[in-house]
Order: structure tokens, then sequence, then C-alpha cells
């Protein structure tokens, strides 16, 4: 006869198994299965900015992207992110965007933390990052504040109630990968 302790425990190591988590160049079937899996409000958003072609306009963020990146558990995809360059020479900003589905919950931990790095990746390929979220408010809200973004004043954008969001590169906060000007081998002068 089975120890039904031993059963109940041994369903609960083999429910709560490792989970394989990583970041991967975004594929096309990421694309698809993420927009499969968005909450029904963010693709309805999704599809009135792309007139109804969610995986298109995900497919060509992903073309435009400097860097982009999907965010897999068990190799679902939880999140699908990038830079697009807007800027200038003389300004160079980038759009940052981020779609997630709401299975980031259950790996909150990984995700946070993920999500720092991340940022500091693309903002040591762009200085400043920009865009306008709609949902900013609960737990996006305190999840943009927490990673270090200027959260702006609530503001209508082709006729829906948007709020900017602008993060800025902290100048030399990487000590490590600056110089001293005394281990130079010469000055700029040339001496």
């Amino acid at each position: 006869m089975a120890d039904p302790v031993r059963s109940v425990i041994g369903a609960f190591v083999r429910s709560h198994e490792p989970i394989t988590v990583r970041m991967v160049w975004p594929e096309p079937a990421h694309v698809d299965a993420l927009v499969d899996l968005m909450r029904p409000e963010d693709r309805e958003a999704l599809d009135r900015i792309s007139g109804g072609q969610s995986a298109a306009v995900l497919r060509e963020g992903i073309a435009r992207s400097l860097y982009c990146f999907t965010y897999l558990a068990d190799e679902v995809p939880l999140c699908l992110g990038g830079i697009i360059d807007i800027g200038t020479v003389l300004a160079p900003d980038g759009l940052v965007w981020l779609v997630v589905q709401p299975d980031v919950e259950r790996h909150k931990k990984r995700f946070l933390r993920e999500s720092r790095r991340q940022m500091a990746i693309m903002l040591d390929i762009m200085p400043v990052l920009r865009n306008a979220e709609r949902t900013c408010e609960g737990k996006g809200l305190r999840w943009l504040k927490w990673l270090g973004f200027e959260i702006g004043e609530r503001m209508l954008i082709n006729g829906e109630s948007m709020v900017p969001i602008t993060m800025r590169a902290v100048i030399g906060r990487d000590f490590s990968r600056t110089v001293p000007i005394t281990d130079r081998k010469t000055a700029p002068d040339g001496r």
C-alpha cells in the first residue's frame, strides 16, 4: 500500500521542478505565442495601434530594434522587448518597448532581476530611453519607477490617455570601463 504522505510530497516536488529561464534573441514563433498569451486588454490596445496586426507590428519592432530579447520560462515566451533608435547624432534617444503576458507574475523575482539587467544593457546602447505608457498604474507604475523611469503627466496621444516615460543613463556610472587620465599612454594633444 502506498504511503499517502510520500505520494503528496512526491506530487509537490514534481509540480515544483526547477524552471529553465533564459534570454534569447526573438524568433517568429515567440511573437505568435506571445500574441496568443497576452492579456485581452493588452492585445486590444496593440491591435488598435497596429490596425489589427499585432504580430506584424511586433515583427517590425524586432526588425527595427538595435537590441531586443525574448524572456523564456521553460521555452514559453513571457515577454518580448527592445529599443528602436529614434534619435539623432546629437540626441541619441531610444524608443523602449516591452510586451508581456500574465504568466510573468509567476516568475516575478527572476523577471525583476532580469529587467534591471536588460535596462543596463539598453542604456549602454542608447543613453536616453523613452516611450508613452497606456497602463501606467498599479504594478506597472511601481515597476517602471523601480527601474528608474521618470513618469510624466498623463496626456492624450492619438485619443488615448498615455503617460510619457523617460530614463537617462548616468554618465560615468560604471567607472570600471573608464581609463583614468594618468593611465593613458599619451595626452590628448599627443605628448
